[in-house]
């Protein structure tokens, strides 16, 4: 499991209920989602198109639970160089329910250095 052997604990200390409706949502997930996102690759020449400014987070325990994580990360750095990386230390996938102060903090840190425009 991506987020850990701990996931239910972690969702359900975060957002009460959360884990039901996880299971009740699975169906949708696993049917439409999941194919989908399993189909698509980005590709280093696509990655190049990309210009805007990127926030790369990552838990620093994720490699615990599945060994690609760093590789990910390292890959997301090679090919979008404008890429900053935050590791957020004791979390992992699940980092928005284990450390929502320190997402929020890189976030809004992200967003101070790179505002969005204006729109007209």
């Amino acid at each position: 499991v991506a987020i850990g052997p701990a996931y239910r604990s972690v969702l359900d200390a975060r957002l009460p209920g959360a884990y039901a409706q996880a299971v009740a949502d699975a169906d949708a997930h696993f049917a439409g989602q999941a194919p989908a996102a399993g189909a698509w690759r980005l590709t280093r020449e696509e990655a190049q198109r990309i210009d805007q400014p990127v926030l790369a987070v990552l838990g620093g325990e994720s490699a615990e639970d599945w060994a690609g994580w760093p590789e990910v990360q390292a890959r997301l750095q090679e090919w979008l160089p404008q890429a900053e990386p935050v590791v957020l230390p004791g979390a992992n996938h699940a980092l928005p329910w284990q450390d929502p102060h320190g997402v929020a903090e890189a976030l809004a840190a992200f967003f101070a250095r790179h505002p969005l425009p204006a729109r007209a």
